[in-house]
């Protein structure tokens, strides 16, 4: 009876070892978890007049960072070109730009609410590649719209297949903002099956930073959003520690007492959502 209990616990703890390097990402070992905001986090730029978060704050450094005074922007899902929108201070400020809207009560709303800005407001259905579903995609939009117009800003909030906008982006805005990866633990390495990532809960942080370096972009901020400036552009945030694991964090200590909220959610929609409880072995603090 000893010798095959003895069995089972080794066999238990071989199983563990494996487990833990399917899921456990290599940095857990060699790198402290934060306990604090970063010195250098760009969130303490943050400040709201319309988003969510203050991630106009945030967007505002990077652009002067950038030395972008002006330029050209697009945002979708664009709303009423108001509500929890992280570009609309831009328009106010003189840039040029889109808010691309499905809703057609919404796409209304926003003409009026841009009639005197220097905004296109776009009903159309943004979709990827492989969607197999009606709409078209960014680039798409872009040749009919607003065609060989650079873009510098891309704000992306569409509830779930953001990422696989991402992955399948062939344009190369300047700075991109992109919803995702609160929900799963910072630790998360391993990609969550599309079908269930595009269901409002999206990939893991870690995830969506792999699919951005490989289009050639750095993460600088997270909020809820991912801020991403591309790669040749990245100099001036060297001394931002830009880790997912950091960045994660960074957000979760800044909004613990700002945005109380964000905590409810995340651990309501973790205590609920069963493939959440399926994919994701890890607590968050």
């Amino acid at each position: 009876m000893k010798n095959n209990r003895g069995t089972l616990v080794k066999r238990l703890l071989f199983w563990s070892v494996i487990f833990s390097f399917v899921y456990f990402p290599s940095f857990i070992f060699s790198t402290q978890v934060p306990l604090k905001v970063d010195e250098n986090s760009l969130l303490r730029y943050s400040s709201r007049i319309y988003s969510q978060y203050g991630e106009e704050g945030i967007l505002s450094h990077i652009l002067t960072k950038l030395n972008l005074k002006t330029g050209f922007f697009v945002e979708f899902g664009g709303w009423d070109g108001e509500h929890l929108s992280n570009t609309r201070f831009l328009a106010e400020r003189g840039w040029k730009g889109a808010f691309i809207e499905a809703d057609e009560a919404l796409s209304k709303m926003a003409k009026k609410n841009c009639a005197r800005l220097n905004v296109q407001c776009i009903q159309e259905f943004v979709t990827w590649p492989q969607a197999q579903s009606q709409g078209k995609t960014l680039e798409q939009i872009a040749n009919l719209y607003f065609p060989h117009q650079e873009i510098d800003v891309l704000s992306v909030d569409i509830d779930g297949p953001d990422f696989l906008i991402l992955e399948q982006l062939k344009l190369r805005p300047k700075v991109i903002i992109i919803e995702g990866g609160i929900c799963w633990s910072p630790f998360l390495t391993k990609r969550v099956p599309d079908r269930i990532a595009k269901r409002e809960v999206n990939q893991p942080l870690q995830v969506i930073c792999e699919i951005a370096k490989k289009k050639g972009y750095k993460p600088v901020c997270f909020t809820i959003n991912t801020f991403f400036v591309r790669e040749d552009l990245f100099k001036p945030f060297e001394n931002v520690k830009n880790d997912p694991m950091t960045l994660w964090f960074d957000s979760w200590y800044y909004y613990k007492d700002k945005a109380p909220e964000i905590a409810s959610y995340v651990r309501g929609i973790r205590a609920s959502h069963a493939s959440i409880q399926q994919y994701d072995p890890f607590t968050i603090p």
